[in-house]
């Protein structure tokens, strides 16, 4: 039984010792390899906090594409993103090109149907018209309008409030 007390006091005497040399190892590489480095770095953060330096690094700009799309057209295509209204509270939107077309405060906008023509070579605004279908019958006038659009246009058509008749 001595020998036994014996034989766990000096294991756990050289568990102390091998813990007391790892721990002085770590501080002498600490000191002579890391040391002058981190405080370096340390020193470098804490003028940047108090405002004495700029940092060097800088995050990068955002790309922005255009329409507020997630991935970029191809060289010879147009960017374009169309959604159409909700009830009189949610207004149509179209961005054709990276130009805000249909916008809840651009004063084209009516209800019913609003048609935005454009320039198939050029990507530029032919015309915007707007016919109320709830109103009255404007079927007619709506069709006459889409005949006489050139051949080769865009057109793009989106709904606020209702785009059915009575």
């Amino acid at each position: 039984m001595l020998r036994e007390i014996k034989k766990n006091i000096y294991t756990g005497a050289a568990m102390v010792l091998v813990c007391c040399i790892c721990w002085l190892l770590g501080q002498i590489v600490e000191e002579y390899f890391i040391g002058s480095s981190y405080k370096g770095y340390a020193k470098a953060n804490m003028m940047v906090e108090e405002g004495k330096i700029e940092p060097k690094l800088k995050a990068p700009i955002p790309r922005r594409n255009p329409c507020d799309l997630m991935q970029p057209c191809p060289p010879a295509y147009y960017p374009f993103r169309i959604s159409s209204g909700v009830a009189m509270m949610i207004f149509p939107k179209l961005c054709f090109n990276d130009q805000r077309i249909f916008q809840s405060n651009s004063g084209k906008l009516g209800r019913g149907m609003n048609i935005a023509v454009f320039k198939v070579d050029t990507g530029a605004l032919v015309e915007i018209k707007s016919f109320d279908m709830y109103e009255g019958d404007f079927s007619k006038p709506m069709e006459t309008f889409l005949k006489s659009i050139p051949t080769g246009s865009f057109i793009f058509i989106a709904t606020h409030d209702d785009g059915g008749t009575r």
